[in-house]
């Protein structure tokens, strides 16, 4: 029969190929009504549906409130752990326990997949469990548990009360291995014990018949997991009868299967995996397909050609690091028995040398280590974050959730696994065994076979390059689209930008590509569209003006729902507990202490904060008063307070007298007393070339054009609280052409609000808000000794000593440098990182600090 050479090679998709591992497989495969096969079907639909995976790294495992938690943000290639070549954009979120959001991050990744970030807590938070989540924009069109999350812990307490005792009730789940039990094969099935509250408990018991007949004794082995062996036979039923802390409970079996086929697992070798398929009497294999992927990388997409007994065995080091899912499919394309199992590879292992030469020093002085990463004795290049704190004080945590667990094992399961690392601290029987236990006892659906062999995920969310604005424009008491001419300006004067589109009769519009720093005001204007008005225009003319027949809004991602899920917290004994208590104290006190010292320099430092902030709450004043008017609020405003003033404006006749005094650039026509107008100097700009006119006036949001005969309605100098006055040429970008010759903004005071209701006056056509930009990391500091006396006497009580959480190697090594404080003990190295090729590591290592 004639055949086909069917090559299956793994490709990456859009990420930097360094040297990632390709995995070639050779089927053979008739030509004769040849169609993609399964594992072909799921290459096609990784390339065109990628993941993406993200991690937050932080510098120690726990905090006090008052605490900075300096973070550091992965996003990566699902499948080979390597970095996008396009920018991305992250959301972070920091919740309490309650489930409220203190603080959200936009964050922009880098072209190394990283950005950082700092949580600042306060001394007044309370101490209990928060969460960090994280995302991009198009994680949201999958299933929301493989989105990032971790529990940190915020706490200055001594030893927790103790607990009241849990009831001696509890529950035995079974996990057959493949999925079903079949009569006369010859069967796995693991078991998992919890108590009342899902806590895991050991126990033993005995797996009997029905009747009462014994088949044999069963035992947890590890976090109430274990696994026994057995062959179902055909009318039978089986229970195990277990006993926990006095108390017997009976479980009964799921039934086997009639016939079927039985998928049996080997992964508890170091240097290979092996299976076996089995069919039930009078069963054949033949045309059974075997898929095997780990992460989405296809390694087995075969055809079963034998009848009886069908078996691989697959050398460890041919696969990278991480989770395989196996998958039997029948004649139609069916999936009938599934596994995971776990691969280590030899090869992907990554050493960190840290070259400590002292290893001991004193307080308040330089240390300088030497870095290197290798790879089979090897140097290789690789990025990470790298903290040294105070392990006498802050317990390393060496089993909870970091970036080597949670790539290769957490982030392709659904729920948490509990001390996660304890499975790959070491490479022995003992853990590959425990380890196999828990993928056989965790359920895993992160491929749905459905979507990839009949249809496609919904995807709603685009990836998200850079910060877009989008918005509809409509009109009318129905508030139906229309099409519009929509002008965004960013109000910036070092950085001003103004852009225009026209949308369609949907009203629908969207600006894309901004990459804004920090919080930007903005302002969007629209027009309804008159292509004839365009075409009597100046070249190079622009009429911006929020047209009062429109009405625009911007359209927003709905809030994501936050699913709280606990992940370990730091496993603190009741000395260590009380010890950590004891050291928050005394550094409060010791703050406490020298802030009395230095009284009188607070005293000036707390004086020039309070000016400080007394003007910021002026400005803030200021912006809630225009934002409650419907004005667009800038800082390039030039604002007089009238309570500034000696007499609070009382020795000014009227409002235009004010203005002159106040403003003496402004000029002020009395030609006609009866009708006085403000006139500011018209500065020329290539997107105004109306000639000056009178100013804009703008009474507590009310517009008053005095170019059409509008006038000021009869104000008292004493009631104005504030005076702004805004240029010709700002103000043409944020109210039109009215505001061609300036615009003054004249805010009275509470006392006096004839003017009617504030919110019916609000511009229309024209939306101002402030939209938030790129997160900008603080730089975490370390006190460079020697210092000056003033500032040398004071304590250096930090516990993090050091963080940088972007730190290359090459093949060189790289030296990193910090000063030791005042406490003297223990200090963890704390290192997590990923090679250029995609390979995920972490490192623990000690210095001390000695008198």
């Amino acid at each position: 029969m004639p055949i086909k050479v069917l090559l299956l090679l793994n490709t990456q998709y859009n990420c930097k190929m360094k040297k990632a591992i390709q995995v070639l497989i050779i089927i053979l495969v008739p030509l004769s009504g040849f169609t993609q096969s399964i594992g072909e079907k799921l290459k096609s639909h990784q390339d065109q549906y990628p993941l993406e995976k993200v991690y937050l790294g932080h510098d120690r495992p726990y905090y006090a409130p008052g605490d900075t938690i300096w973070c550091q943000a992965w996003l990566l290639e699902g499948r080979s752990h390597l970095t996008f070549e396009e920018p991305s954009i992250l959301h972070v979120d920091w919740y309490n326990e309650q489930g409220e959001c203190l603080r959200s991050y936009l964050l922009k990744i880098n072209e190394e997949g990283q950005a950082t970030f700092e949580i600042p807590t306060s001394p007044e938070d309370s101490s209990g469990v928060y969460y960090l989540r994280a995302y991009t924009q198009y994680q949201r069109n999958f299933d929301p548990a493989y989105q990032f999350q971790k529990s940190i812990l915020l706490t200055s307490e001594g030893p927790a009360v103790a607990q009241a005792k849990a009831s001696n009730d509890f529950s035995l789940q079974f996990f057959p291995e493949g999925g079903y039990l079949v009569q006369n094969c010859l069967g796995k099935v693991a078991f998992l014990a919890t108590d009342t509250s899902g806590r895991p408990i050991q126990v033993s018991g005995i797996l009997q018949k029905r009747d009462g007949s014994p088949v044999q004794a069963i035992q947890s082995l590890h976090e109430g997991m274990g696994a026994f062996s057995f062959t179902p036979k055909p009318r039978e039923e089986y229970q195990v009868v277990c006993t926990y802390q006095g108390m017997e409970k009976t479980f009964l079996l799921p039934a086997p299967l009639q016939e079927g086929y039985q998928l049996l697992v080997n992964n508890r070798k170091e240097a290979f995996l092996e299976f076996s398929i089995r069919p039930s009497p009078g069963k054949r294999l033949v045309g059974l397909q075997v898929v095997g992927h780990l992460r989405g990388q296809v390694f087995l997409d075969e055809t079963v050609q034998v009848e009886e007994i069908y078996g691989k065995r697959i050398a460890r080091t041919n696969l990278p690091s991480g989770l395989i899912q196996l998958t039997v499919f029948d004649q139609k394309d069916r999936p009938i028995a599934e596994r995971l199992l776990f691969n280590r590879n030899a090869r992907e292992e990554v050493e960190v040398q840290i070259n400590k030469n002292p290893s001991v020093f004193n307080p308040r002085t330089k240390v300088d280590l030497e870095l290197n990463t290798l790879q089979e004795q090897a140097p290789i290049d690789s990025r990470l974050s790298i903290s040294v704190y105070n392990s006498e004080l802050i317990t390393p945590q060496k089993d909870g959730l970091n970036i080597q667990n949670y790539l290769w094992l957490q982030s392709d399961l659904q729920r948490p696994i509990p001390n996660a690392h304890q499975y790959l601290q070491e490479d022995t029987p003992q853990a590959r065994l425990f380890l196999d236990y828990l993928l056989m006892t965790r359920g895993w659906r992160r491929f749905n076979w459905q979507e990839v062999l009949t249809g496609a995920p919904q995807i709603l969310y685009p990836p998200e390059q850079h910060i877009s604005i989008a918005g509809k424009v409509s009109q009318g008491r129905k508030q139906e689209p229309v099409k519009a001419e929509v002008f965004l300006s960013k109000l910036d004067q070092e950085d001003f930008m103004s852009l225009n589109l026209i949308t369609q009769e949907d009203g629908l519009f969207i600006f894309e590509g901004f990459d804004f720093q920090g919080s930007t005001d903005l302002v969007l204007q629209a027009n309804e569209y008159n292509p004839r008005k365009k075409k009597k225009r100046k070249k190079g003319e622009v009429k911006r003006v929020g047209n009062k027949n429109v009405d625009i809004e911007r359209i927003e991602l709905n809030a994501l729902p936050f699913i709280k899920r606990q992940y370990d917290l730091p496993q603190m004994a009741p000395e260590e507990r009380e010890q950590y208590a004891q050291a928050v104290e005394n550094i409060q006190i010791a703050k406490a202490a020298y802030r009395d010292i230095l009284i009188d320099e607070i005293a000036e430092l707390e004086i020039t904060e309070s000016r400080l902030s007394e003007n910021q709450k002026r400005a803030e004043e200021l912006k809630a008063d225009f934002d409650a008017s419907g004005i667009p609020y800038t800082p390039m405003l030039r604002t007089r307070y009238l309570d500034d003033l000696p007499t609070k404006g009382m020795q000014y006749t009227d409002i235009y007298e004010l203005i002159g005094a106040q403003y003496p650039s402004v000029v002020i026509d009395r030609r006609n007393p009866s009708d006085k107008k403000v006139i500011m100097p018209n500065r020329r700009n290539s997107g105004v070339t109306t000639e000056a006119g009178a100013a804009l006036m703008i009474v507590d949001g009310m517009i008053i054009d005095q170019n059409t005969g509008g006038t000021i309605p009869p104000i008292l100098p004493l009631d104005i609280k504030s005076i702004s006055i805004l240029s010709a040429t700002q103000a043409f970008y944020r109210f039109g052409e009215p505001a061609r010759g300036g615009a003054v903004i004249i805010m009275t005071r509470e006392e006096r609000l004839e003017m009617g209701n504030k919110s019916s006056t609000k511009i229309k056509g024209t939306l101002n808000f402030t939209h938030p930009g790129y997160y900008q990391a603080r730089t975490f500091y370390s006190p460079p000794y020697p210092l000056p006396r003033a500032v040398s006497a004071r304590p250096d009580l930090r516990t993090t000593l050091y963080w940088n959480p972007a730190l290359k190697i090459n093949d060189q090594g790289e030296t990193f440098s910090f000063f030791t404080g005042d406490q003297t003990g223990t200090f963890t190295i704390q290192v997590e990182g990923i090679s250029t090729d995609g390979i995920p590591f972490v490192h623990w290592e000690e210095i001390e600090v000695q008198n």
